[in-house]
């Protein structure tokens, strides 16, 4: 068994360990009544906490990166089980889900390589504040994510308590939470081919590259806003959850946004024009700074 498997599989166990660890504080809250939603969120931060406790015993806070992927259906599905909400909608919002999942935890899989490897935004952010490293681990990096998720989740764990029949309404939320897990993988194999390429210290503007500077942001966005959108094609009600997608929003656009562009404009040549030709978000046509003759 080669070095990368026997990691995954550690990677896979600290995973079990957090959910067990803190499956017991579930059990609790929902036997004095607790709303089960609000019982799955204290067992989310339970097991979060156990992931960031692992993470400073092993000097890496990156064993929190598939979390983000892989927790939302694991919560999904035990709802389901828990409360046996099975139905042919709830079916279809955990289908869809899954296959996000699955495609953003293989994208991590991918550039993983070792237990020893972290996120460079980590190490920045252990360099720039080492004496606020230990707030900003558990607060910034795996609490508040967490919560995000948790939040944009929130729509999905209300369309499915509902227990109404199939609606057609609920198509346009999940045909776009399928277009974002799309946008998501041609971005990513668009980019993990440049970095492959001889060029791969260039600025990418392979495939969807060439009209957004964060095509896979603009993929992740519109899968919560999908789920929204589910949501409310079951209840219109649902409408009230929007905090969810809107805080992963602003997330991307006010945080992860600005520190990657001011990474890239340190590293890659040219990325400066390419800031001025190519909008953020949006698949736009690209243009030009030169006036025309």
């Amino acid at each position: 068994m080669s070095e990368r498997a026997r990691n995954y599989i550690v990677i896979a166990f600290v995973y079990m360990g957090a959910y067990l660890s803190g499956f017991p504080l579930f059990l609790l809250l929902e036997a004095v009544g607790a709303p089960s939603v609000a019982a799955l969120f204290a067992w989310d931060i339970a097991s979060t906490a156990v992931i960031w406790l692992i993470g400073v015993f092993g000097k890496n806070a990156s064993f929190y990166d598939p979390y983000w992927s892989v927790t939302p259906p694991v919560m999904l599905l035990f709802l389901l089980y828990r409360r046996s909400l099975w139905s042919p909608a709830n079916f279809l919002l955990l289908a869809v889900l899954s296959v996000w999942a699955i495609r953003l935890t293989y994208n991590w899989a991918e550039t993983f390589t070792s237990l020893r490897w972290e996120d460079w935004r980590y190490r920045m952010y252990r360099e720039r504040y080492p004496h606020l490293w230990p707030v900003v681990n558990l607060l910034g990096i795996h609490l508040m994510p967490t919560i995000l998720v948790f939040a944009g989740m929130l729509p999905a764990f209300a369309a499915v308590t509902a227990r109404k029949g199939f609606l057609p309404d609920i198509l346009p939320g999940a045909v776009l939470i399928l277009i974002g897990t799309g946008i998501e993988a041609l971005s990513d194999r668009a980019m993990h081919r440049h970095l492959e390429s001889p060029t791969r210290q260039s600025v990418c503007r392979e495939g969807l590259w060439r009209y957004s500077r964060h095509p896979n942001y603009l993929g992740e966005i519109l899968i919560w806003v999908g789920v929204l959108l589910f949501a409310i094609g079951v209840d219109r009600g649902n409408w009230r959850y929007f905090p969810g997608a809107l805080a992963v929003l602003l997330l991307f656009v006010f945080v992860s946004i600005p520190m990657a562009e001011e990474r890239q404009t340190k590293r890659r040549e040219g990325y400066e024009e390419y800031r001025k030709t190519t909008s953020m978000l949006l698949l736009w046509k690209e243009h030009s700074t030169k006036s025309e003759p």
